[in-house]
């Protein structure tokens, strides 16, 4: 993309956000040595997800196995960079922070390139300053979780877009192909985006030269495709399956959330309910051992559940689209006090989603950059809410939030000012 200012003025500009940069980068560590995750230390590591597990083995076999079986249980994309970073730092803490909190300020970077241009310079600036401290970028660097990779790659992805799209180079467009690519190998939820929303506006951006625009998104999709493939081409020869995305429980979520209320969702009362609800599916599909057959076993059962009382799934999933916005986390056994965690949430989301929407309503179309911002935020938003919804599953997005939310109160402050009645000095006699 091309400055949105001339590059003899960008110099100050460029300091102060090397300058935010680097504080958000001594925040993430400074919270992370701080506050470890319960479980972290003495060469141990907190393992909720399986990342470090898959990690280590890749590190010491090049292979993703568990218990020197090979696995498909999480997409690959973060334990294979995590592994790598074991290889070179050693399996620990220490080497996991480094690698999340590098992750997330990198995203930052490519925020804040899209973002100036989107905006301009002083709304990029307060929007990175707000995102190098905001606190859930911060707690999720020091997890052995992939959200952090997962925040990097949804702002590289964005930002590569924008990029291919001002520039129409191709080879812009085989970038962004393999950034969408190692997207969905994070995250199997970027699929969506990469593989529908991208073609779609890339076609409509390119509408009055639709041979050049046909040409440029070939090239985009051979890139996807080519680094895309080996995933599954390694999953076809291991299991005999076709797995696009991962075994973790996709199916049996998608039809454990038709059933059970989604505000009891992993809470004792979940177990209670499931006891005295004694849905057969759920009794039958526990007792397949293996996994891939598990998973497609629910996955049919959910969507014979959805074809049979389809307008409720279609309320289902506009609850979930809204909820995905919530200001403050359900009551929940959190590694933080839930007062503190409320606080904190009303004290940072509480203002800046609903600024947001406002910024995003003031701001329009604002060219091809906003509109892959738009497409970004609310694909996202529309996959989740297919299977289920959670807080923690916005992270990706909020960066964005924040820029709209400081764009829209640097609008409203604009709008204030022009609206107040000039005052004059009095002049000495």
């Amino acid at each position: 993309m091309r400055d949105s200012k001339p590059t003899s003025l960008l110099f100050p500009e460029r300091r102060l956000a090397a300058a935010l940069l680097a504080l958000a980068l001594a925040a993430r560590v400074v919270y992370g040595v701080c506050s470890p995750p319960p479980g972290s230390g003495g060469g141990r590591l907190a393992d909720p997800d399986s990342y470090a597990t898959l990690a280590d083995s890749f590190s010491r076999t090049w292979t993703l196995s568990e218990d020197g079986v090979p696995s498909a249980h999480r997409e690959p994309g973060y334990p294979v960079l995590l592994g790598l970073v074991f290889l070179l730092l050693g399996r620990g803490y220490g080497a996991l922070l480094f690698l999340n909190s590098l992750l997330s300020t990198l995203a930052l970077w490519a925020f804040w390139k899209v973002s100036r241009h989107v905006f301009g310079s002083r709304a990029a600036l307060a929007s990175l300053a707000v995102c190098a401290v905001y606190p859930p970028f911060l707690y999720y660097a020091a997890q052995s979780l992939r959200e952090s990779m997962m925040l990097c790659l949804g702002s590289l992805m964005v930002w590569s877009l924008a990029a291919a799209q001002d520039s129409g180079r191709p080879a812009r467009f085989l970038a962004a192909g393999l950034a969408g690519a190692a997207a969905g190998l994070t995250a199997t939820v970027f699929l969506p985006f990469s593989l529908c929303c991208v073609p779609l506006l890339h076609l409509y951006l390119w509408r009055s030269r639709l041979r050049r625009g046909l040409l440029l998104g070939a090239v985009y999709l051979a890139g996807f495709l080519t680094l895309y493939g080996i995933w599954p081409l390694r999953n076809l020869r291991l299991f005999d399956a076709w797995i696009l995305g991962s075994t973790a429980s996709t199916g049996s979520t998608f039809y454990e959330y038709l059933v059970v209320p989604q505000e009891i969702g992993g809470t004792k009362e979940q177990g209670e309910y499931d006891a005295r609800l004694r849905d057969p599916v759920i009794a039958q599909g526990g007792r397949i051992q293996n996994v891939v057959d598990r998973e497609r076993f629910f996955f049919g059962k959910a969507v014979e559940r959805v074809r049979s009382d389809p307008w409720r799934y279609v309320w289902l999933v506009g609850w979930r689209i809204a909820d995905y916005w919530r200001l403050v986390p359900r009551p929940r056994a959190y590694e933080h006090s839930y007062g503190l965690l409320k606080w904190v949430s009303l004290l940072t989301d509480g203002w800046i989603i609903p600024l947001a929407f406002l910024g995003m309503a003031l701001a329009g179309a604002r060219g091809g950059p906003a509109l892959w911002i738009y497409a970004f935020v609310f694909s996202l938003n529309f996959s989740y809410a297919l299977v289920l919804t959670t807080i923690r599953y916005r992270l990706p997005v909020m960066a964005w939030m924040i820029l709209f939310a400081t764009a829209g109160a640097g609008r409203l402050w604009e709008l204030a000012r022009r609206r107040m009645p000039a005052v004059r000095m009095p002049t000495a006699r």
